[in-house]
Protein backbone atom coordinates (compact mmCIF):
# COMPACT_ATOMS: atom_id res chain seq x y z
CA UNK A 1 0.00 0.00 0.00
CA UNK A 2 2.53 2.24 0.97
CA UNK A 3 4.39 1.53 -2.81
CA UNK A 4 1.40 2.79 -4.22
CA UNK A 5 0.84 6.15 -2.35
CA UNK A 6 3.86 6.65 -3.02
CA UNK A 7 3.72 6.22 -7.07
CA UNK A 8 0.45 8.20 -6.71
CA UNK A 9 2.32 11.00 -5.35
CA UNK A 10 5.41 10.57 -7.78
CA UNK A 11 2.49 10.79 -10.44
CA UNK A 12 0.71 13.81 -8.94
CA UNK A 13 3.84 15.41 -8.62
CA UNK A 14 4.78 14.72 -12.27
CA UNK A 15 1.69 16.07 -13.81
CA UNK A 16 1.38 19.47 -11.72
CA UNK A 17 5.41 19.97 -13.30
CA UNK A 18 4.04 19.32 -16.65
CA UNK A 19 1.39 21.97 -16.47
CA UNK A 20 3.68 24.46 -14.88
CA UNK A 21 3.65 28.33 -16.29
CA UNK A 22 7.07 29.06 -17.60
CA UNK A 23 9.11 31.85 -15.25
CA UNK A 24 8.97 35.04 -15.80
CA UNK A 25 12.00 36.66 -14.98
CA UNK A 26 12.33 40.34 -13.77
CA UNK A 27 14.27 42.95 -15.68
CA UNK A 28 17.52 44.08 -13.56
CA UNK A 29 18.79 48.00 -13.91
CA UNK A 30 21.73 48.52 -12.08
CA UNK A 31 22.82 52.14 -11.95
CA UNK A 32 25.98 52.45 -11.44
CA UNK A 33 27.77 56.34 -9.62
CA UNK A 34 31.22 56.84 -9.60
CA UNK A 35 32.52 58.05 -6.37
CA UNK A 36 29.05 58.85 -4.95
CA UNK A 37 29.83 57.33 -1.40
CA UNK A 38 26.23 58.17 1.32
CA UNK A 39 26.13 61.65 -0.67
CA UNK A 40 22.43 61.26 -0.87
CA UNK A 41 18.81 62.80 0.66
CA UNK A 42 18.32 59.38 1.74
CA UNK A 43 21.03 58.48 3.84
CA UNK A 44 20.31 61.82 5.33
CA UNK A 45 22.94 64.14 3.35
CA UNK A 46 21.71 67.60 3.96
CA UNK A 47 23.30 70.04 0.88
CA UNK A 48 22.94 67.25 -1.27
CA UNK A 49 19.68 67.08 -3.17
CA UNK A 50 18.33 63.72 -4.66
CA UNK A 51 14.83 63.98 -5.56
CA UNK A 52 14.85 60.65 -8.03
CA UNK A 53 17.12 58.05 -5.94
CA UNK A 54 15.57 59.18 -2.88
CA UNK A 55 12.20 58.17 -4.81
CA UNK A 56 13.74 54.87 -5.72
CA UNK A 57 14.80 54.09 -2.47
CA UNK A 58 11.54 55.38 -0.88
CA UNK A 59 9.70 52.67 -3.32
CA UNK A 60 12.31 49.61 -2.30
CA UNK A 61 14.68 48.48 -0.43
CA UNK A 62 17.82 50.85 1.21
CA UNK A 63 20.37 49.23 2.62
CA UNK A 64 21.87 50.68 5.67
CA UNK A 65 24.49 48.09 7.13
CA UNK A 66 26.26 47.47 3.91
CA UNK A 67 30.62 47.24 2.96
CA UNK A 68 32.75 47.61 -0.05
CA UNK A 69 35.44 44.64 -0.43
CA UNK A 70 37.42 46.97 -2.30
CA UNK A 71 37.72 50.65 -2.19
CA UNK A 72 38.25 51.92 -5.58
CA UNK A 73 36.30 51.09 -9.12
CA UNK A 74 38.11 48.67 -11.26
CA UNK A 75 38.21 45.98 -8.44
CA UNK A 76 35.10 46.43 -6.96
CA UNK A 77 33.88 45.96 -10.75
CA UNK A 78 35.87 42.52 -10.48
CA UNK A 79 34.20 41.37 -7.40
CA UNK A 80 30.52 42.01 -8.86
CA UNK A 81 31.13 40.94 -11.89
CA UNK A 82 32.32 37.41 -10.50
CA UNK A 83 30.12 37.06 -7.30
CA UNK A 84 34.05 36.36 -5.49
CA UNK A 85 36.20 38.49 -3.60
CA UNK A 86 39.41 39.92 -5.48
CA UNK A 87 42.08 38.02 -3.55
CA UNK A 88 40.42 35.07 -4.77
CA UNK A 89 40.37 35.85 -8.54
CA UNK A 90 43.76 37.99 -8.14
CA UNK A 91 41.80 40.87 -8.97
CA UNK A 92 42.61 42.82 -6.22
CA UNK A 93 45.14 45.83 -7.02
CA UNK A 94 44.09 48.70 -9.20
CA UNK A 95 44.18 48.08 -12.50
CA UNK A 96 46.97 45.75 -11.92
CA UNK A 97 46.22 43.41 -14.66
CA UNK A 98 45.81 46.05 -17.77
CA UNK A 99 48.26 44.65 -20.08
CA UNK A 100 49.30 41.78 -19.58
CA UNK A 101 46.26 39.58 -20.78
CA UNK A 102 45.29 38.65 -17.52
CA UNK A 103 42.30 36.21 -17.82
CA UNK A 104 39.77 35.12 -14.80
CA UNK A 105 40.64 31.12 -13.02
CA UNK A 106 39.16 28.10 -15.07
CA UNK A 107 35.16 28.14 -14.25
CA UNK A 108 34.93 31.64 -13.10
CA UNK A 109 32.33 33.42 -15.20
CA UNK A 110 31.35 37.14 -15.78
CA UNK A 111 27.58 37.39 -14.72
CA UNK A 112 26.69 38.84 -17.56
CA UNK A 113 27.52 35.13 -19.29
CA UNK A 114 25.10 33.58 -16.40
CA UNK A 115 22.41 35.93 -17.22
CA UNK A 116 22.64 34.99 -21.06
CA UNK A 117 22.45 31.27 -19.91
CA UNK A 118 19.43 31.89 -17.96
CA UNK A 119 17.81 34.05 -21.36
CA UNK A 120 18.57 37.71 -20.21
CA UNK A 121 19.82 40.27 -23.23
CA UNK A 122 22.58 42.23 -21.54
CA UNK A 123 23.24 45.47 -21.96
CA UNK A 124 25.86 48.89 -20.98
CA UNK A 125 23.40 51.16 -21.74
CA UNK A 126 24.84 54.54 -23.05
CA UNK A 127 22.07 56.39 -25.09
CA UNK A 128 18.25 56.73 -24.60
CA UNK A 129 16.08 57.72 -26.74
CA UNK A 130 19.32 60.11 -28.49
CA UNK A 131 20.61 61.18 -25.52
CA UNK A 132 23.73 60.13 -23.52
CA UNK A 133 22.72 58.37 -20.27
CA UNK A 134 25.90 56.06 -19.46
CA UNK A 135 29.62 56.20 -20.17
CA UNK A 136 29.80 52.60 -21.04
CA UNK A 137 32.40 52.71 -18.78
CA UNK A 138 33.97 48.41 -18.06
CA UNK A 139 36.50 48.87 -16.02
CA UNK A 140 37.90 45.29 -14.83
CA UNK A 141 40.78 43.37 -13.66
CA UNK A 142 40.37 41.15 -15.80
CA UNK A 143 40.47 40.47 -20.18
CA UNK A 144 37.20 38.85 -20.51
CA UNK A 145 36.38 35.76 -22.67
CA UNK A 146 33.76 36.61 -25.04
CA UNK A 147 32.05 39.48 -25.30
CA UNK A 148 30.39 40.64 -22.12
CA UNK A 149 27.16 43.03 -23.41
CA UNK A 150 24.56 42.68 -26.23
CA UNK A 151 24.01 46.19 -26.90
CA UNK A 152 24.44 49.36 -25.65
CA UNK A 153 21.55 51.15 -26.57
CA UNK A 154 18.45 51.33 -24.45
CA UNK A 155 15.63 50.95 -27.37
CA UNK A 156 17.64 48.01 -28.11
CA UNK A 157 17.91 46.41 -25.17
CA UNK A 158 13.93 46.85 -24.02
CA UNK A 159 12.41 44.73 -27.10
CA UNK A 160 14.54 41.59 -26.12
CA UNK A 161 13.19 41.51 -22.43
CA UNK A 162 13.93 39.73 -19.64
CA UNK A 163 16.84 42.31 -19.95
CA UNK A 164 19.86 43.44 -17.45
CA UNK A 165 20.84 46.78 -17.94
CA UNK A 166 24.11 49.09 -16.41
CA UNK A 167 24.21 52.44 -16.46
CA UNK A 168 27.01 53.75 -15.67
CA UNK A 169 27.34 57.74 -14.77
CA UNK A 170 30.36 59.52 -14.03
CA UNK A 171 28.53 62.59 -12.56
CA UNK A 172 30.61 62.84 -9.58
CA UNK A 173 33.52 63.50 -12.07
CA UNK A 174 32.61 65.91 -14.19
CA UNK A 175 35.17 68.34 -13.22
CA UNK A 176 37.39 65.96 -14.30
CA UNK A 177 35.54 64.55 -17.62
CA UNK A 178 33.94 65.84 -20.48
CA UNK A 179 29.98 65.36 -20.07
CA UNK A 180 30.14 63.95 -23.63
CA UNK A 181 33.32 62.17 -24.40
CA UNK A 182 33.80 60.86 -21.03
CA UNK A 183 38.04 61.86 -21.34
CA UNK A 184 40.17 64.98 -19.68
CA UNK A 185 40.14 67.83 -20.43
CA UNK A 186 36.39 68.48 -19.51
CA UNK A 187 34.54 70.98 -21.22
CA UNK A 188 31.93 73.31 -19.73
CA UNK A 189 27.96 71.81 -19.86
CA UNK A 190 25.20 73.94 -20.97
CA UNK A 191 23.67 76.42 -18.31
CA UNK A 192 26.77 75.77 -16.16
CA UNK A 193 27.24 79.80 -16.71
CA UNK A 194 23.75 80.56 -15.67
CA UNK A 195 23.94 78.45 -12.19
CA UNK A 196 25.93 78.74 -9.08
CA UNK A 197 27.38 76.26 -7.34
CA UNK A 198 25.58 73.54 -5.60
CA UNK A 199 27.46 73.38 -2.76
CA UNK A 200 29.43 75.98 -0.86
CA UNK A 201 32.65 75.01 1.26
CA UNK A 202 31.09 77.20 4.28
CA UNK A 203 27.85 74.41 3.95
CA UNK A 204 30.05 71.31 3.74
CA UNK A 205 29.92 68.83 6.96
CA UNK A 206 32.78 66.53 6.47
CA UNK A 207 32.83 63.00 8.22
CA UNK A 208 34.13 62.91 11.87
CA UNK A 209 37.61 60.90 10.46
CA UNK A 210 38.50 64.24 8.16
Amino acid sequence: MRRILLLLNVVLVASRGGAAEPVRRSNIVWIVAENLKLDLGCYGAEHVKTPHLDGLAAKGVRYTKVFATAPVCATSRSAFFTGMYQTTTDTHNMRSHRDDDYRLPEGVRPLTHRLRDVGYTTGNVKTMGGEVVGSGKLDLNFVNEGKLYDVDAWEDLTQRQPFFAQINTLEAEYDIYDRQTWRAPRVKWKGEDEHEKIARPEDVSPPPYY
